[in-house]
């Protein structure tokens, strides 16, 4: 039971998050463009109909260029941040001053630093912010759960194992993306760090100097949060589909859903049920995304409550359980420190991201 609220409440609230970066991305791509600001929900029923659309095609491997497009999409964007941080060095953030920059209110929220540092001794290094030494740790714990967030997302691999043409290869995949991944996020991080300081509030590539270099950024994440939505709207809907009709089936009334329990992939799913369940999942991540507003405090909640969970807690309980006589010494005991951590980090992130949430919203503004 633990295992099926985790992995479908993970689902549910992972669609909710990508659907919301997707349509920022859509914003800050095109509200220069039309020269007004208009509002988020607008761009947000844009987004849903894109995917709902797209979400019809029910193998993932025939996204598989859409998919590759989306990641050389955010790489692109990569470069672009960082070659304005580059050139923008020592410069406040551009979207400090800009009408479409995104700030946490409140002040404690950042996905690429910390806040800005205080006139202590200590803290005159840019790496060292305010909050950590005056003992207000809720940033730094959102800091982390964003982190989190990104590489606990590659559980969701796990789903695409069996598209693989050569699944024995799942490993070495993994492997390799983590490793790119760090090599990214830690390149990025020291230029970032190199440029700013710890003073960038929010997620930098929105806060970049209001231009066509940030505009065409936003464009090309905007194409890879499609990509990474499409993904999740695949899986969580295929799940929900088996969920549904596993419940159905213990009444005698619902013999029309009965024919999903025992599909193998989401292509053996109905078209009409496909059709309903994709409509459901893209409308319910439109209203919530909008409605409820700081980005990076709902993507520290989501990690707090599921991700670690499904990422890192239960594998690790699974595997010695199951394959104490496999693993090595080494392994067992790293297994059995990662429960205890993983659990703690979890509460930790849960009592941060109520904190700063309520810390937000009682600014009475909206934010991303």
């Amino acid at each position: 039971m633990l295992v099926y609220i985790a992995n479908y409440s993970l689902g549910a609230t992972r669609s909710i998050i990508l659907h919301l970066a997707a349509t920022q991305s859509l914003k800050h791509a095109i509200s220069p463009i039309l020269g007004e600001d208009l509002p988020l929900w607008q761009f947000s029923i844009i987004v849903g109909v894109v995917v709902f659309m797209l979400g019809q095609i029910r193998y993932l491997t025939q996204l598989s260029s859409f998919f590759m497009a989306g990641t050389v999409a955010q790489l692109v964007a990569l470069a672009i941040v960082v070659s304005d941080l580059v050139v923008t060095a020592g410069v406040p953030a551009g979207g400090e001053g800009s009408p479409l920059g995104l700030r946490s209110h409140g002040g404690d929220v950042v996905h690429e630093g910390l806040a800005a540092a205080t006139s202590s001794p200590v803290s005159r290094s840019p790496l060292v912010a305010d909050e950590l030494l005056s003992g207000r740790w809720v940033p730094a714990a959102m800091g982390v759960l964003n982190l989190i967030f990104a590489y606990g997302g590659q559980f969701a691999f796990l789903e695409l194992i069996t598209s693989m043409r050569t699944p024995t290869s799942f490993s070495l995949s993994v492997m390799q993306c983590t490793v790119i991944m760090t090599a990214l996020y830690s390149g990025f991080g020291a230029v970032g760090y190199w440029s700013k300081g710890s003073g960038v509030n929010g997620i930098v590539i929105f806060n970049m100097n209001p231009g066509p270099a940030a505009q065409i950024a936003a464009g090309f994440i905007f194409f890879q949060a499609l990509a990474q939505y499409l993904v999740n709207l695949n899986v969580w809907t295929h799940n929900l589909l088996v969920l549904l009709s596993r419940r159905i089936n213990h009444n005698s009334e619902g013999e029309l859903w009965m024919e999903d329990t025992a599909v193998k992939s989401t292509g053996d799913h109905s078209s009409s049920h496909w059709l309903a369940a994709t409509a459901f999942v893209a409308s319910y991540s439109a209203v919530i995304a909008v409605a409820v507003p700081f980005f990076c405090t709902l993507v520290g909640f989501v990690t707090s409550v599921t991700y670690l969970t499904v990422a890192y807690t239960l594998p690790a309980w699974f595997a010695i359980k199951l394959l104490s006589a496999k693993l090595s010494g080494l392994e067992r005991t790293w297994l059995i420190v990662l429960i205890p951590l993983s659990i703690i980090l979890s509460i930790m992130g849960l009592v941060a991201s109520i904190k700063t949430y309520i810390n937000e919203t009682s600014d009475g503004e909206e934010g991303m």
